[in-house]
């Protein structure tokens, strides 16, 4: 059985109301009418932590995509560069039995391809419920904190999520 076709609907399920949002720095938001006419062409990861599996890069990337392309549909290019600070995933037996929370901490510049500038700034520090029981142990963690990091940058950004 694909673990990770199981996972997504497990996931959506959680994110559903249990994402919080703590910002550390004060971002820089986007201009509404760059906001409304504007979507991401490329995004671009950047990480200084060693504790996820090496495809989290993918999976993060591929949230971020996936979620911009419904938020963000204006004619303009940006492009999205993300510094992931941390990323705490709770253990999955530890969730199953007592509950807890996957975390991560980064910030979100877009930048005008162009003239090279940042044009918005989101430090963005999520804790998502890492569900319990059965949930916890077959849920796709990376893909938990990916989604809540990309639809709450399209909240936050876009206004949409």
């Amino acid at each position: 059985m694909n673990l990770r076709v199981l996972a997504a609907p497990l996931a959506a399920l959680s994110l559903a109301a249990c994402a919080t949002v703590t910002s550390g720095t004060a971002p820089l938001p986007l201009d509404r009418e760059l906001a409304a006419s504007s979507h991401v062409d490329l995004v671009v990861m950047s990480s200084s932590w060693l504790r996820v599996e090496e495809d989290f890069s993918d999976t993060f990337t591929e949230a971020l995509q996936e979620n911009l392309r419904d938020c963000a549909t204006g004619p303009r290019k940006l492009t999205l560069r993300v510094h992931v600070h941390d990323v705490h995933r709770e253990e999955r037996v530890a969730a199953a039995v007592a509950g807890g929370e996957h975390e991560i901490r980064g910030v979100a510049e877009f930048v005008d391809p162009v003239s090279k500038a940042v044009v918005g700034r989101y430090p963005l520090h999520l804790a998502v419920d890492a569900g319990r029981s059965w949930e916890a142990l077959l849920s796709d963690r990376q893909l938990m904190v990916s989604d809540a990091f990309a639809t709450e940058l399209c909240r936050q950004a876009f206004g949409r999520g």
